[in-house]
């Protein structure tokens, strides 16, 4: 698979994903955003904020070099931000990772990658499915708690 087919697979994932999501926020309150998942797991807007830090901290920070501070510990515990801050930063964070997804280059792409934070990556494309999975898995969560909230009350 070439660059180019790996960039604009995640690429493409990502933005599925994040329709979905936007999708999700929509249809629920600031209230419905915020309540603890099933089984008090984290909220939807836990959920969507870590996720524009993610992206942001490994595209942004790690790919870019655009300057991003990670802050992982609030991504858990802000909850002042209403949906239309989520959507916003949500689409702020797919911004980055689109260019930096043009900037990769062919020549390190099959190379071991060493992400932002220190960790070890077999090559920087198997850092960029990680992200694209990492994006698959919470936005699972986020559609079964939307789920919950509009089908059970």
């Amino acid at each position: 698979m070439s660059l180019n087919q790996i960039a604009n697979a995640v690429r493409h994932q990502l933005e599925q994903y994040a329709e979905n999501i936007h999708a999700c926020l929509a249809d629920l309150s600031d209230e419905q955003i915020w309540a603890p998942g099933p089984d008090g797991s984290n909220s939807i807007g836990t959920l969507t904020h870590h996720l524009s830090g993610n992206l942001r901290h490994f595209f942004g920070a790690g790919l870019l070099s655009d300057g991003y501070k990670r802050d992982k510990t609030g991504e858990f515990e802000d909850r002042n931000l209403s949906s239309a801050q989520l959507k916003a930063e949500l689409e702020e964070a797919l911004q980055v990772s689109r260019a930096a997804l043009e900037t990769v280059d062919t020549q390190v792409i099959d190379a071991p990658h060493r992400s932002v934070d220190g960790r070890e990556f077999p090559s920087l494309a198997h850092m960029l499915l990680t992200m694209a999975t990492h994006f698959s898995y919470h936005t699972g969560q986020i559609n079964y708690a939307k789920r919950i909230r509009t089908e059970h009350g």
